[in-house]
């Protein structure tokens, strides 16, 4: 099934270039929706063709589990979730998926719109084939998956895109880290030593850092805290003594950084991207973990 997926999410993605290319933006946006949803449950089934089912439906959940026989619909039948759905579980798989998800969203509901009314608004398409191939190249990752067979003959023109796209994101981040040097320097160059110091003590305070979804992190423009914001992954790891005994249980949480903003020199960005380019770390790990934060309640 996996297989399958790819063979024809590749198929729709090349056609989704080839008329971006030729200007008709309505059948790419068909092919372009299309290809990202294919991908993503091909993603999807390869840990389990289940986590492609409508969950509602328990006939299908009986045919992608192997217990078909206790279905009381034919296989070819089996209903599987939309664009929205696989774009929600596939950001749980690979969360730099986020950073794409208003366009991918966009595409999905342009797809529906092209197919039930023949057109789509006016749109500024150059951003959304960008985020398109962005949001397509981070699952082929997360799927171990290269960009050349898959674009095929359009692998050239997929790369140049990309790399030009990283190239403005690289200039935007270097411009808004010199305005941030040049703001944090107007507001403290003038101090001195200990009023410096005294300043940023209060205006680290204003910090409110929520939950695990947020923490301070070293400002990569002017060095002081900043408040990053994202996600988290939780993996519970097992301790053994000398004998081989189970002991302890406890989570290790990592937050997943997706934003920051400093409240010394203004600076903010807001994609991993972003951060990236900045050189920010994008998986820090969480101190100061309370592993009841993480127990599920119990079925009754």
């Amino acid at each position: 099934m996996k297989d399958e997926l790819l063979r024809r999410a590749s198929a729709s993605a090349q056609d989704a270039i080839h008329r971006f290319l030729k200007e008709d933006h309505e059948r790419f946006a068909i092919y372009a929706g299309l290809s990202f949803e294919l991908l993503g449950k091909a993603c999807l089934a390869g840990f389990h063709p289940a986590l492609i089912v409508d969950p509602r439906h328990l006939d299908s959940l009986f045919h992608m589990c192997g217990a078909g026989a206790h279905a009381t619909t034919p296989s070819w039948q089996v209903r599987t979730i939309g664009a929205a759905e696989v774009l929600a579980r596939c950001s749980r798989v690979e969360p730099l998926l986020k950073d794409f998800e208003k366009p991918l969203k966009l595409l999905a509901e342009l797809r529906n719109s092209v197919l039930h009314i023949g057109t789509i608004p006016p749109l500024d398409l150059k951003d959304l084939f960008d985020g398109y191939l962005g949001g397509v190249a981070v699952l082929l990752a997360a799927c171990g998956k290269d960009r050349k067979p898959f674009f095929g003959d359009l692998s050239e023109v997929v790369e140049t895109q990309l790399d030009k796209k990283a190239a403005e994101v690289k200039r935007e981040v270097a411009a808004t880290i010199a305005r941030a040097r040049a703001t944090f320097k107007a507001r403290y160059g003038h101090l001195g030593e200990d009023q410096r110091e005294a300043v940023f003590k209060l205006v680290e305070a204003t910090y409110r850092p929520e939950g695990y979804e947020q923490a301070l992190h070293p400002c990569p423009a002017c060095g002081q805290a900043a408040l990053v914001a994202g996600d988290i992954t939780v993996e519970w790891t097992v301790d053994y003594d000398e004998d081989g005994n189970l002991g302890d249980a406890y989570p290790v949480v990592t937050l997943l950084a997706r934003s920051l903003s400093c409240n010394f020199c203004d600076l903010v960005l807001t994609s991993a991207e972003q951060l990236k380019q900045a050189s920010v770390e994008l998986e820090i790990p969480v101190e100061n973990v309370n592993p009841q934060d993480f127990y599920e309640e119990p079925d009754h």
